[in-house]
């Protein structure tokens, strides 16, 4: 039942993202996501949780909260080495890049989108190299 309703607030979240998103709502959403996790951490179950972090991410983000968007992808980074679990860093560290202070066309941005696309692509994870790769040329059009 836990992963049926942590899977239901990701897809909800998600979805929400993809309409015309509303901060309060996203913010909801991201709070209830964070109580699953919350959950899976106290019963020490890592299962996919920095995919789970990250999306927490993503509506604190979307809900205009970039600070707090990159402290729990900060967190999930932490959390990734503690556990060893490196499954997720690259999108991680893609997510990031793209709240850097200056956005995507900023310098800093693109160095760490850089080192993002060296980690996928050493981890041999195509598709987020590839997202990394489209995030890298709208910040540096040819």
């Amino acid at each position: 039942m836990l992963v049926s309703a942590t899977q239901r607030a990701t897809i909800a979240g998600l979805q929400e993202l993809r309409g015309t998103p509303d901060a309060a709502t996203l913010a909801t959403h991201a709070h209830g996501l964070d109580a699953f996790i919350a959950t899976w951490q106290m019963l020490d179950v890592a299962v996919f949780l920095p995919f789970y972090m990250a999306v927490s991410a993503r509506l604190r983000a979307g809900a205009g909260d970039v600070e707090g968007a990159g402290s729990r992808v900060d967190e999930a980074l932490e959390f990734a080495r503690a556990k060893g679990m490196h499954f997720y860093d690259a999108e991680l560290l893609r997510l990031r890049a793209g709240w850097a202070a200056g956005g995507p066309d900023d310098g800093d941005a693109a160095r760490q989108l850089r080192a993002a696309r060296k980690l996928a692509r050493a981890q041999g994870a195509t598709l987020f190299e590839r997202r990394i790769a489209r995030d890298l040329q709208r910040a540096q059009p040819s």
